[in-house]
C-alpha cells in the first residue's frame, strides 16, 4: 500500500509504523498537466487499472474579488502506478468549491462522492458512456 504524496512529480510514499515516518518509495515524471493537481480520491482498482479523481484550484476574479475555483479530472494508472490516460478538467457542480473524495468504478457505472461549498454532500452515479463526453489524453 502506498500514499500519493505529490502529483507533480508523482511521489509515492509508505508509512513506517515503527518509526512513524513517511518513506519515499519512488518519484515518477508526470505531464505538465499535473502541475496544479492537489488532492484526490483514494485509488480504486479495477481490471488492472487504478483510477483516481484529482482536483486543482485556480484563482478567478469575480466582482473585483479573487476567488478560488476547483476543477476535477480522472487519472488512470497501471498497477505499477505508470500513468495510462487522464481526462480534461471538469466540474461536478455549479459552485466554485468542490471536492471529490470517493470513487467506485463498476462494469457499466461510475460512482462519485463529493461535496459542494463544504456544506452539501452528494453521491452521483454516472453511466460509463458519459465518460466519452470528456476529452482524454494518453500518456
Amino acid at each position: 500500500m502506498a500514499i500519493v504524496y505529490e502529483w507533480y512529480p508523482l511521489q509515492l510514499m509508505e508509512i513506517d509504523y515503527e518509526t512513524k515516518q513517511l518513506n519515499r518509495l519512488t518519484t515518477k515524471r508526470m505531464p505538465d498537466f499535473f502541475k496544479e493537481a492537489r488532492g484526490s480520491s483514494t485509488g480504486y482498482t479495477k481490471d488492472k487499472e487504478i483510477w483516481f479523481v484529482l482536483h486543482k484550484r485556480r484563482h478567478v476574479f469575480k466582482n473585483k474579488i479573487i476567488c478560488l475555483e476547483y476543477q476535477d479530472c480522472f487519472a488512470i494508472f497501471d498497477l505499477d502506478m505508470n500513468l495510462l490516460r487522464y481526462s480534461e478538467w471538469f466540474k461536478l457542480g455549479n459552485c466554485s468549491l468542490q471536492f471529490c473524495i470517493g470513487l467506485i468504478v463498476k462494469e457499466h457505472k461510475l460512482i462519485l462522492s463529493y461535496s459542494l461549498s463544504d456544506t452539501q454532500t452528494f453521491v452521483s452515479v454516472y453511466d460509463n458512456n458519459s465518460l466519452r463526453r470528456l476529452k482524454w489524453y494518453l500518456s
